[in-house]
């Protein structure tokens, strides 16, 4: 009888140990990426956006917007919690991304849009 109860017992620290090495490895999902594509494919606009694109590798962040089959490098690209905001100097547009509800707002000149765009996302 007191074999089985100190195996039991045994079984449970392993169980234990085993949960406390694992839980930090799979709750910090961020440690461990290497990057991230984050791309929004936009509906036709006014402004002619019809992709955006964001890479993130470590804390450096990279991408690019496609304008009347133009592909632009984004030159300041800002990150909050809340929203991301993106920048091109020429041609002279800031795109706001909520990153919420993936609301993309493209501000030109003194216009604004609302665009509709399907996100998908990739990290690896």
């Amino acid at each position: 009888m007191s074999f089985f109860y100190v195996n039991s017992k045994l079984l449970k620290k392993k169980k234990i140990l085993v949960f406390l090495f694992c839980f930090p490895l799979l709750a910090c999902d961020s440690v461990f990426t290497r990057f991230s594509h984050l791309n929004y494919e936009c509906e036709k606009n006014i402004f002619r956006v019809s992709e955006i694109w964001i890479t993130k590798k470590l804390q450096l962040l990279k991408g690019y917007v496609v304008i009347n089959n133009t592909k632009y490098n984004l030159d300041t690209i800002e990150e909050s919690e809340e929203i991301t905001i993106l920048r091109l100097n020429k041609p002279e547009l800031k795109i706001e991304i909520n990153k919420y509800n993936d609301t993309v707002l493209i501000f030109k000149d003194r216009n604004l849009l609302n665009l509709k765009c399907k996100r998908s996302y990739f990290k690896m």
